[in-house]
């Protein structure tokens, strides 16, 4: 497809599966899982494809699989650990996302955030990465 053609109409990329402050897509977040990138060159690729496939099918069979990846090439993983990410995929679709327990930090886009340091006691004298300066 030209770009001329897609004029009209909405075209998902692999930013917009999760905008930034948000949570994982459930397709990115099963291949992180299930290790199922490694240099990153074809991951974009194959999230989208499988994305697309979940979108038409949200239980594919292996055969179903097979064919929903086929268009993509992988030189690094073998793809036993992308099949796994679909499956996954699947799962996570399916059953909605536990809630956060009590105390959980935030969240960024699947990475746990570091909180801020609690502020020194009076007379406590300050530091520098973990340093006394």
């Amino acid at each position: 497809m030209l770009a001329v053609q897609a004029e009209g109409h909405e075209v998902t990329t692999i930013e917009s599966l999760s905008p930034d402050g948000a949570e994982l897509h459930p397709v990115q977040r099963a291949f992180k899982e299930c290790h199922g990138l490694q240099c990153g060159f074809c991951t974009p690729g194959f999230v989208m494809a499988i994305s697309g496939l979940l979108a038409q099918n949200p239980d594919p069979t292996p055969g179903e699989i097979e064919e929903g990846i086929a268009g993509n090439l992988c030189r690094c993983t073998g793809y036993a650990s992308i099949r796994r990410a679909v499956r996954r995929a699947v799962e996570l679709t399916q059953s909605p996302p536990p809630p956060a327990s009590p105390g959980t930090p935030p969240t960024t886009r699947g990475r746990v955030t570091e909180s801020p340091p609690p502020p020194a006691s009076p007379g406590t004298p300050p530091t520098t990465r973990g340093r006394d300066t």
